[in-house]
């Protein structure tokens, strides 16, 4: 699909809400305003939701057969000590492959494989809850972990192919472009991107545009096999490298060193660029979480393309990941998103709500609890 803009804005939170003909209608979910797109080829990469996605454009498919993946992240610092700074692997008591490891100063532990149809309503539910918890002690059998200790719970969805599999571990993680010609009241072809994940999603993509160009009868003029990946660029990964790293951007930004690790570690080789709009006007940590500063918030509100106030929280950082957030927190953030988006003092307050909403519905923490605590 074309990159689609309205009002002199991309359209970040987009619907396919219907196609005919030559035309596909695109609905923005914050403003419900919608605009018509003429492309020549659709690619349908929504993952999960491919299925959905085809069937808004009236074009009916059976392409995916996703399996649920649920996580916990727990606060338990011997759990954290015991990894050594490592993942670990092992096979759990049913014969699947299980994994934990430090995520910060917590630890996440991983993951289930159940069949699911409908990857808008998936959550960590208390069965697998217990699996979770039950599959860490099969390692540690001494090691007291329970409900009391986690502090963020979230499940996605492995965009697998349909298959007649007698278990989830036998259907097949490789990627496919699975092209539904022009039909059914539509003039173009739709390509549908099915299965891939992080660590094939570049060859994949290379695969889908070389086959897009050849139909559209263009010719690759670049790729990305030596691109690093956004804070990856540049990044100093030896002690002299990072040595100088440090001086130059010392230098540039007159910021600690202290301060630089930790944008260093958040945002790879981007801490340059977020250190020095730190350094333009005053700038001191937030009141309600002291390892991100206003003019940091601040530098995501507006360089980030961030909408609503979970963007922040539950994307742009960790804070909703490592259960870090508090109701002050959110607060605090959707203040500084409010003076650099506009937002009146009621718009603010619904942003917070929402998230409270959000976190207790699809992470299971209940944030009006003090302390925040695991809702089942």
């Amino acid at each position: 699909m074309p990159n689609a803009r309205h009002r002199g804005r991309a359209l970040n939170y987009v619907s396919v809400a219907s196609a005919h003909g030559d035309t596909v209608t695109l609905r923005d979910e914050l403003t419900g305003a919608t605009i018509e797109v003429k492309p020549q080829i659709v690619v349908n990469a929504t993952g999960a939701w491919i299925d959905l996605a085809n069937s808004a454009m009236h074009r009916e498919s059976h392409l995916i057969g996703g399996t649920k993946g649920s996580h916990l992240v727990v606060d338990h610092p011997e759990l954290h000590k015991l990894c050594q700074g490592h993942m670990l692997f092992y096979v759990n008591t049913d014969a699947r492959i299980c994994i934990f490891y430090p995520l910060g100063h917590r630890v996440l532990i991983g993951t289930t494989d159940i069949p699911a149809d409908d990857p808008d309503s998936v959550i960590c539910t208390e069965d697998e809850t217990d699996y979770l918890l039950k599959s860490v002690q099969h390692v540690f059998p001494d090691l007291q972990l329970d409900r009391s200790q986690i502090v963020y719970t979230f499940s996605g969805i492995r965009p697998l192919p349909r298959s007649d599999a007698l278990t989830t571990g036998q259907i097949s993680r490789d990627h496919s472009d699975t092209i539904l010609p022009p039909g059914d009241g539509l003039n173009f072809a739709i390509h549908n991107l099915v299965g891939g994940k992080w660590t094939t999603y570049r060859a994949f993509a290379e695969q889908v545009t070389d086959r897009l160009l050849g139909e559209l009868g263009q010719q690759r003029v670049a790729d990305t096999r030596s691109l690093p990946v956004g804070g990856g660029r540049d990044f100093p990964t030896t002690e002299s490298a990072r040595a100088a790293w440090f001086k130059q951007v010392t230098r540039a930004t007159g910021q600690p060193a202290a301060r630089l690790t930790e944008l260093l570690e958040r945002y790879g080789t981007r801490a340059d660029e977020i250190a020095i709009f730190c350094g333009i006007d005053a700038d001191a940590p937030l009141q309600n979480h002291s390892g991100y500063t206003y003019r940091e918030i601040l530098f995501l509100a507006q360089h980030e393309r961030v909408e609503r106030l979970d963007d922040v929280i539950l994307r742009r950082t960790m804070i909703g990941m490592l259960g870090e957030t508090t109701i002050s927190l959110l607060e605090e953030v959707a203040a500084i998103m409010g003076d650099a988006r506009g937002w009146a003092a009621e718009q603010r307050m619904q942003e917070v709500e929402r998230v409270v909403d959000l976190i207790r519905t699809k992470n299971k923490i209940d944030l009006r609890a003090n302390p925040p605590q695991y809702v089942g």
